[in-house]
C-alpha cells in the first residue's frame, strides 16, 4: 500500500503524470478551493468543471487542497485514502464475521493484487477509483437487507460517476419488480432517473456547453450498429479484459461450485450482479475496462466474493487457493514493477529523477508564480500539475482542447524529463525552434526545461508532418 502511495507522490513531484486526467480534476478542485466559483473554468479541458464530468464528490477534495496550500500531493493522498478505507472496511467486516486470520490476509491480498484497482491508482486521480468503499458498503447492506443504508449509499454512489445512476436504477428496478422493498425501489430508481435527467438534459440548458462522452462513444452504434459491432469484435482488447476479470472469475467460479446446490433466485447476489450489469454493458460497448475503469467492477465483484458462504472454504483447497492467488499476482505484477521502479530504482519511461531536475522544477514554479496572472500559458502536460494555481490560464498542446491563437508564456519539458504526451522529445525541440521567432525573452533554458515569454502564435506548435 505504501509503495503505491509513495510511488505516486514521487511521480507527481517529477512530472510523471499528464494533465489528462490529473490536471483536469486538479484545476477544478484548486479553482473551487481558491474561491473562483463552484463551477470554475478548467482551461486544461476547455470547459467548466461540471460541464465536463458531473462528479460532485470532487468537492470533498477541496479541504485537502486548503490544508496542503494547494499542493498536488494532497490529491494523491486523498485518492489513496479511499483505497485504504476500502481495505479497512473489508478487514473490519471479515473480522466481525470471525474469519480466520489467514483468510482475512488472503482476502486483502486479492484486493491489493487486483489489476483493475491498481490501474486506477496508477492513473490518478479519478472519482471512479474513490468509489471503492462505497461499492462495498452498498453491497454489504444489500446482503444484510438494510434498506435505509442501501438507499443512502446508492444515492451517494451516483455522485462519483456519470454512469453509476444506471447501476442504481437497476437495483431500484429489481426491488420494484420483486416487490420485496417497494419504497427502497422507488427511492433508488426515482433518484437515479431525476439525477440522470439533470445531468444529461437539464445540465446543458442550465450550465451551457457540456462534454458529450456518451454521444461520441455510441454514435457509431446509432448510425450503423452492425458495422460498429464488427469493429468492436475486431478491436476489442481481449487480453486486457482477461487480465482484469479472469482472476475474480476464478473466485466466483469456485463459489458457484461450492454453493451449486443451495443457490436460489432470491439470493442477494442476483440484484448485486444486476446492479453492475448496465455499466458493464456500457464499458463493453466502448471497449473501456483498462486504466481507471476497472475499479468500478473489481470492488463490487470482490465484495460479492467476500460476503459469499462458499468463499469461506477457499483455503481448504490449497491448490485452488494458490492458483487463484497466482492469477491475481501474475496479472498485477506489472503494476508493482512500475511502482517499484519509480520509487526505488528511479526508472520511468515518462520522466527523469535527479536532484538537479528537482531544483529546476522548484525554480520553474517560482517563475510561473510571478508571471501567470493575466497571461496565457502553453505547457507540457506533465509539468502543468506542478505549476497549477487558482485562476491560471494554462493549456497542453495537441490534446482535447485547442490552445488559444496567441499566448504569452511557453513552458516545455525536454529530453523525456516528464510526460509530454502526445509529443516525443523530437516534437518538443521542433516546437521550441519554431516558436523562438516569437519569443521576447528566454526566462529559463536547460536540458530539462524551456521557459520563454513573448507573443507566441498557435501555429508554432504545429509539430506533425
Amino acid at each position: 500500500m505504501l509503495l503505491i502511495l509513495f510511488s505516486n507522490i514521487k511521480g507527481i513531484l517529477f512530472n510523471c503524470f499528464h494533465a489528462y486526467d490529473f490536471g483536469i480534476y486538479q484545476q477544478g478542485i484548486f479553482n473551487i478551493a481558491g474561491g473562483e466559483s463552484l463551477n470554475p473554468m478548467v482551461t486544461v479541458r476547455g470547459l467548466k468543471a461540471f460541464n465536463d464530468h458531473f462528479m460532485p464528490v470532487i468537492l470533498l477534495a477541496v479541504p485537502f487542497a486548503w490544508i496542503s496550500n494547494l499542493h498536488p500531493v494532497s490529491l494523491i493522498v486523498f485518492e489513496w485514502m479511499w483505497f485504504a478505507l476500502f481495505l479497512f472496511l473489508v478487514f473490519r467486516e471479515l473480522k466481525k464475521r470471525e474469519f480466520e486470520k489467514p483468510l482475512i490476509l488472503y482476502s486483502l491480498g486479492l484486493i491489493i493484487f487486483s489489476k483493475g484497482i491498481l490501474t486506477g491508482l496508477e492513473f490518478p486521480i479519478h472519482p471512479g477509483t474513490w468509489s471503492l468503499p462505497i461499492w462495498f458498503l452498498l453491497f454489504l447492506n444489500l446482503e444484510k437487507d438494510k434498506c435505509k443504508k442501501m438507499m443512502f449509499f446508492g444515492i451517494a454512489l451516483c455522485l462519483f460517476r456519470g454512469t453509476y445512476p444506471f447501476a442504481v436504477f437497476m437495483l431500484g428496478l429489481y426491488f420494484l419488480g420483486t416487490r420485496k422493498h417497494p419504497i427502497t425501489g422507488i427511492v433508488l430508481s426515482g433518484f437515479s432517473v431525476i439525477y440522470s435527467y439533470f445531468v444529461y438534459i437539464l445540465r446543458p440548458r442550465l450550465l451551457g456547453e457540456t462534454a458529450s462522452y456518451g454521444g461520441s462513444y455510441f454514435k457509431g452504434y446509432l448510425d450503423n450498429p452492425i458495422e460498429a459491432s464488427i469493429t468492436l469484435i475486431k478491436t476489442f482488447e481481449y487480453a486486457g479484459f482477461l487480465k482484469v476479470f479472469l482472476p475474480v472469475i476464478l473466485v466466483l467460479g469456485f463459489i458457484a461450485y461450492k454453493e451449486r446446490k443451495s443457490l436460489k433466485w432470491t439470493d442477494w447476489r442476483i440484484p448485486a450482479l444486476l446492479t453492475i450489469s448496465p455499466i458493464f454493458a456500457v464499458h463493453f460497448l466502448t471497449n473501456k475496462f483498462h486504466y481507471h475503469y476497472g475499479a468500478a467492477f473489481l470492488a463490487p465483484l470482490l465484495t460479492i466474493c467476500f460476503l459469499s458462504d462458499g468463499y469461506k472454504q477457499i483455503l481448504k483447497n490449497k491448490r485452488i487457493a494458490a492458483v487463484i492467488m497466482i492469477a491475481f499476482i501474475a496479472t498485477a505484477s506489472g503494476r508493482y514493477t512500475k511502482f517499484f521502479n519509480t520509487l526505488i530504482l528511479s526508472k520511468s519511461k515518462k520522466c527523469r529523477f535527479d536532484s538537479k531536475y528537482a531544483e529546476e522544477t522548484a525554480l520553474i514554479m517560482e517563475k510561473i508564480d510571478q508571471l501567470y496572472k493575466g497571461r496565457k500559458i502553453v505547457a507540457s502536460g506533465g509539468v502543468i500539475q506542478r505549476v497549477m494555481r487558482p485562476g491560471i490560464e494554462i493549456y497542453a498542446p495537441n490534446t482535447m482542447v485547442t490552445p488559444p491563437d496567441n499566448f504569452q508564456l511557453l513552458l516545455l519539458l525536454r529530453n523525456n524529463a516528464g510526460d509530454t504526451y502526445p509529443w516525443h522529445k523530437e516534437h518538443v525541440e521542433k516546437a521550441i525552434k519554431s516558436c523562438k521567432k516569437h519569443e521576447n525573452k528566454v526566462l529559463f533554458e536547460s536540458e530539462y526545461y524551456y521557459l520563454a515569454e513573448g507573443q507566441f502564435n498557435r501555429s508554432c506548435l504545429s509539430v506533425w508532418p
